[in-house]
């Protein structure tokens, strides 16, 4: 399968649910808008140059206007893209890549859940962004201490 494919074709099924999940909503004409744009952009990305994150960050337009309509539509759509993501990446070979993305995405699905009551993404976003940034300093704090102790210095 050649390279981008599966994001790609992620990036258009959900371009496309999520203005169809706008039928008879007053920001359809916006969902049609962004959804041609995006899958304008994402033919290009994918003709001229090859960027799997690139594809994703083009679907999160049409996904920020499915909240409207739909939380829990806006995580299925989210767990489709990520999943599509770390699959055209390679980053889902073992079991235990597996198993964490699977937990990733039930976490995810859990605060959609909690979250759903909200109007908007602003406050999901105030809240996951830190929150994100906070991990991955976690993350490479941890994988430092674990190269340092192993004697690796920074390399």
């Amino acid at each position: 399968m050649r390279h981008g494919v599966p994001m790609l074709a992620a990036l258009l099924a959900c371009a496309a649910g999520s203005a169809v999940a706008l039928v008879g909503n007053a920001a359809f004409p916006l969902a049609v808008s962004a959804a041609a744009i995006s899958l304008g952009a994402g033919l290009l990305v994918f003709w001229v140059f090859h960027s799997d994150p690139a594809l994703f960050l083009l679907a999160q337009p049409c996904l920020f206007l499915t909240w409207e309509t739909s939380p829990l539509l806006t995580f299925f759509f989210e767990a489709v893209l990520a999943s599509a993501l770390l699959f055209s990446m390679g980053l889902l070979h073992s079991k235990t890549d597996v198993a964490y993305s699977a937990v990733f995405l039930v976490v995810m699905g859990c605060m959609a859940l909690l979250l759903s009551g909200q109007s908007h993404v602003f406050f999901p976003l105030a809240i996951f962004v830190p929150a994100a940034g906070l991990a991955c300093l976690v993350v490479l704090g941890l994988a430092y201490r674990t190269m340092v102790r192993a004697g690796g210095g920074t390399q």
